[in-house]
């Protein structure tokens, strides 16, 4: 099988938070509190899954706060990295696409402040650093707000 990228559909999350954590991260950053709601993330063509080999590898996607003002959200397995390159680009080319359809001023996320590779990534992306959120994460621990403006 090859590379794919799918709609995100809410059993997506299940297979990657069943599997383990993209490297970098720790299960507890990654968790969601309601596990029985990953309805939540869904938002149909600005939400989207990752598959290789006939498995979900990660998802990622924007999801309305309010008018104009979106949140990008994502979660990798072990095995994102082998396909970093691929999924970074098709974010890359995504995020316009969604900005001109969804007439979106601003996209915002989190970044745990010890995962460097997330936030070297957001910053290919565009992002710049808009804040620091001290004990922010479930577990306690500190967050940078990224954010993109258009």
């Amino acid at each position: 099988m090859t590379f794919r990228v799918i709609q995100f559909e809410p059993w997506h999350m299940k297979e990657v938070l069943d599997n383990p954590p993209s490297d970098g991260s720790l299960e507890t950053w990654r968790l969601p509190e309601d596990t029985n709601n990953f309805e939540i993330y869904y938002s149909l063509g600005t939400s989207f899954s990752f598959v290789d080999n006939g498995h979900v590898i990660a998802t990622f996607g924007l999801k309305k706060m309010w008018k104009g003002h979106w949140h990008i959200w994502f979660f990798g397995t072990n095995k994102v990295h082998k396909k970093g390159l691929k999924i970074i680009r098709f974010v890359e080319r995504q995020i316009p696409i969604s900005v001109k359809e969804k007439n979106i001023k601003r996209i915002q996320t989190q970044v745990h402040a010890d995962w460097v590779r997330a936030q070297r990534s957001i910053k290919i992306l565009g992002f710049i650093q808009d804040g620091f959120f001290k004990h922010y994460g479930p577990d306690g621990s500190d967050y940078i707000n990224y954010r993109r403006l258009f």
